[in-house]
């Protein structure tokens, strides 16, 4: 089983932006307690690297680096023990350098465009931004951008109890990121 049947088994990734490494074991032993022995790791503070190295040295945490825009945060991710990567948008730099790796690689889309980029360089994951939070989100707001070519879709967004999520029940939507996320 890839990463990646595992993300899609559990159907729910924390998404997690910690600024001090040192609540890194606690949110780790909190998250399995909790039935939820992974995360992705924002690489969008100093603290990334050091807190996703403290999760991953609990073997039974899957951790993965989030928010990677650049070749060099791939590796330092890597480094620090991700088993997974996650990027904000479609990078061939990101993607390439995950591949040399052979670290599974998340490219974040919302266009077609995106999507057609992501497939073309071998990606059958992809993370959805909703297209509600996009310029041009009603034409297409009724279907994520899946496509025969594409196992899996993992949709990120704000969602609210009085809004429910259009894709949830999806056949293409096996991992869903609802926007449910916490900042330590």
């Amino acid at each position: 089983m890839t990463i990646v049947d595992l993300l899609a088994r559990r159907r729910v990734v924390p998404v997690v932006v910690v600024q001090d490494p040192r609540e890194a074991k606690p949110l780790a032993e909190a998250l399995r307690a909790g039935g939820l022995p992974l995360a992705e790791i924002t690489f969008r503070t100093s603290a990334a690297p050091q807190t996703l190295a403290a999760m991953a040295e609990d073997p039974a945490m899957i951790v993965g680096a989030g928010t990677v825009i650049s070749a060099d945060q791939v590796d330092t991710a890597v480094d620090a023990g991700a088993r997974f990567v996650v990027s904000p948008g479609f990078s061939a730099v990101v993607v390439r350098r995950c591949h040399e790796l052979g670290v599974p690689v998340v490219p974040g889309v919302a266009t077609a465009t995106d999507l057609m980029a992501a497939l073309d360089a071998g990606i059958t994951t992809v993370k959805l931004f909703l297209l509600s939070r996009s310029a041009a989100s009603q034409p297409f707001a009724p279907s994520p951008p899946c496509s025969p070519r594409s196992n899996s879709s993992q949709p990120e967004g704000s969602q609210r109890p009085t809004r429910p999520p259009t894709w949830q029940n999806r056949p293409c939507s096996p991992l869903a990121d609802p926007g449910w996320s916490h900042s330590l």
